[in-house]
């Protein structure tokens, strides 16, 4: 994730994780705090269970629906789940979603891209794809992403 502005944290639970959250707009830089259509809280799908029982615990009677489907927010912004972060169920990562971007390796990409086209081999009437590419995640402005962990990707 590169070196953004990091707190080390502890291990999350139902009991710390909206302090933890907290810690994370406290650090944000005030250009970019009050712009909460544009942050976006990316989180371990372990993390938004526990905000969502640290909610239910509290009262906040929308979140009683723990499904997949229900929308999450702090402070207006949305907490989101991600798979990435399943291995590292203690991170989280709060910044603009204009900061989020993917670069890849477009050199040798167009000759790492097969086409396999199911009808001359099993008959059916299907495609495939096969590709192979290099990708990674960065963002524009580190000094703008706020990186919460007890050990960082």
């Amino acid at each position: 994730t590169g070196s953004g502005q990091k707190i080390a944290g502890t291990t999350l639970t139902k009991s710390n994780i909206i302090a933890a959250m907290e810690s994370m707009f406290d650090a944000l830089p005030s250009n970019v705090r009050f712009d909460t259509n544009e942050l976006v809280l990316i989180v371990s799908k372990k993390a938004l269970f526990l905000y969502k029982q640290a909610l239910t615990a509290a009262g906040v009677s929308f979140f009683h629906n723990l499904s997949e489907d229900a929308p999450a927010q702090i402070y207006g912004v949305e907490v989101v789940a991600v798979d990435g972060l399943n291995a590292t169920p203690n991170v989280m990562l709060l910044q603009e979603r204009k900061n989020i971007h993917i670069g890849y390796d477009l050199k040798s990409d167009e000759s790492e891209i097969s086409i396999i086209d199911f009808r001359y081999t099993t008959g059916a009437e299907k495609v495939g794809f096969k590709a192979k590419w290099k990708f990674d995640i960065k963002y524009a402005f580190p000094a703008e992403v706020v990186i919460y962990g007890t050990s960082f990707v």
